[in-house]
Formats: C-alpha cells, sequence, structure tokens
C-alpha cells in the first residue's frame, strides 16, 4: 500500500501549476501587447496610428481552462481586468481601465462548455455585449462606447478546429497563428499572412503546389473568405491585418 500524500505536497504542485514556472510564454506575446499599449495611447491622444483600423481596441480571452489562468498570466508579466463571466456569480465587472492588456475572460471552467462548442464564444460575446460595454458606458458615457455591431470580433488561436473553425461557426472572424511553421508557406511576404481552406491538415497541404481556386474549390454560394483562414507566423503580423469583409 503506498504512502499517502503530503497536504504539502499537493499545496505545492498546485502552486507550481498556477504560475509562470509550469509554463512557456511565447517571444511575441510581451512585444505585442507592448505594440497596444503604444496604440492605445496613440488613440487616447489623437496620434497617428499608421495602419491600425481601428479606433478602440478590446483585447479578452476564451480559453479551455480553469480559474488558475488569472495568475499565471499575472506572473507572466501580464495586465488583468477582473472583468470575468464567473461560475456561480454570473458576470462580474469592475472599473478596469483600457491600459489592462487582457480586459475580459471567458474561461470553460465558468461556463460549462469548451472549445470546439461554439457556445463557448456565444457566451464571450453575450458577456461582451451585456456587461463589459455598459460597464463602459457607465464609466465614460454613451457616446464614448460603440454599440456591439460596430466592434470587429476577431479570435486569434492556434488550433484549426477548436480556435478557427469553432470561432468562426460562432460568428466571429478568426486568424490561425502558426508559429511553429506546420503549414509550409510560401508567405508572400513578411509579416503578411496566407489563406488556406478553413479545417485543412499541414500535414497534407502545401501552398507551394496549390492553386488560388485549388484554395477555395467548396461551393460557390460560399465567399472564399468564408471557406478558409488566414495564417499568421506571430503576433506581430496582426498589425498588418484588416478584415476582409
Amino acid at each position: 500500500m503506498s504512502d499517502p500524500v503530503s497536504d504539502g505536497f499537493i499545496y505545492g504542485l498546485v502552486r507550481h501549476f498556477s504560475s509562470q514556472h509550469a509554463y512557456r510564454r511565447w517571444g511575441d506575446v510581451k512585444p505585442f501587447f507592448n505594440m497596444l499599449r503604444d496604440k492605445k495611447s496613440a488613440l487616447v491622444t489623437r496620434l497617428p496610428v499608421g495602419c491600425w483600423p481601428w479606433d478602440r481596441i478590446v483585447c479578452g480571452i476564451v480559453s479551455n481552462t480553469d480559474d488558475r489562468l488569472p495568475a499565471i498570466l499575472h506572473s507572466m508579466g501580464l495586465s488583468l481586468g477582473s472583468s470575468r463571466f464567473y461560475r456561480h456569480g454570473g458576470r462580474q465587472s469592475d472599473e478596469t481601465h483600457d491600459d489592462c492588456d487582457i480586459s475580459f475572460m471567458t474561461l470553460s471552467y465558468d461556463v460549462d462548455v469548451e472549445k470546439p462548442d461554439p457556445q463557448i464564444f456565444v457566451a464571450a460575446k453575450d458577456y461582451f455585449d451585456s456587461t463589459w460595454l455598459p460597464e463602459k458606458r457607465r464609466l465614460l458615457g454613451d457616446a464614448a462606447v460603440p454599440p456591439t455591431d460596430e466592434w470587429e470580433f476577431l479570435h486569434v488561436g492556434d488550433d484549426m478546429q477548436k480556435d478557427g473553425a469553432c470561432a468562426r461557426e460562432a460568428g466571429w472572424n478568426s486568424i490561425l497563428i502558426d508559429r511553429l511553421g506546420r503549414f509550409p508557406g510560401p508567405f508572400p511576404s513578411q509579416g503578411n499572412p496566407i489563406r488556406v481552406p478553413l479545417g485543412a491538415d499541414p500535414q497534407n497541404f502545401s501552398t507551394a503546389t496549390a492553386t488560388a481556386d485549388d484554395l477555395l474549390s467548396a461551393s460557390q454560394d460560399i465567399p472564399p473568405e468564408k471557406q478558409s483562414i488566414e495564417v499568421i507566423r506571430n503576433l506581430s503580423d496582426l498589425r498588418r491585418w484588416t478584415p476582409s469583409a
């Protein structure tokens, strides 16, 4: 019969997996949020923002995980707002500021569904519309906060089905981030995305031999941008991305 596991060991294990020590932060993450801070500051001061296509930026997280995530992200140097869909409390929002890296979170732990179920994205958008926006209107005034239908909802993730196809099914735009180079390219130029069929298997895909007709050969009733997904190499490529519709 094995010896019982001590409470100290269990506590240490939970603490380890609730911090940066058990995870890797990709090198493009912190520079991306630094870039967002610069863009937000420029928007507030009315300075030129180059090719950036949006006049307000809100970054949230939709993730298949539990309530350890805020502590993990904080330990990685990201600033968090406490606006979140809570498991038992329903919804909670406080006077978060636009200079937070992460403004709100929707976690599978709290909403009882996980990707690739599109309802997790439906819950995130509903939370944004019914809780986050009203709080911002209360703080800033109605005229300062556009209605929901004027926002672009974009999800960036690294899994074709759980992120790309799932977000698209929920009515969001989506981009696949391919840091590991699973899709071989060639990328047209540095920082510009390639477009691949939605659901494409990187193991059996080559853009070197595929033509535009091959990539977009699905039903003619579906616009090409709905049949395919853009792929970027890292988060910095988002500064060149604009909505296709």
